[in-house]
């Protein structure tokens, strides 16, 4: 995966649940949970680590990890990110 920032930025969002709409995961780093479709796997890492570029966060040994093994398998994968003003 590769990096850039860019003006229009990629975040986590809260939505309200509605009724019959499964609600997503709880908040869990890569390390912990991943997409169960094997597809989504690198959209998840790159804007899982656009959110911690744009916000400044940090990552623990664990998640460093898991997201380096699943960047391993998307090599035309780009993190796009803003810097949070």
């Amino acid at each position: 995966m590769a990096t850039s920032t860019t003006t229009s930025p990629k975040t986590c969002t809260n939505r309200p649940a509605r009724p019959g709409r499964p609600r997503g995961p709880p908040a869990q780093d890569p390390a912990e949970w991943l997409p169960p479709a094997e597809s989504a796997l690198c959209r998840y890492a790159a804007e899982g680590t656009a959110t911690k570029l744009r916000w400044d966060l940090t990552l623990d040994e664990a998640e460093q990890d898991q997201i380096l093994v699943i960047a391993a398998d998307c090599p035309g994968t780009e993190v796009i990110w803003t810097p949070a003003p």
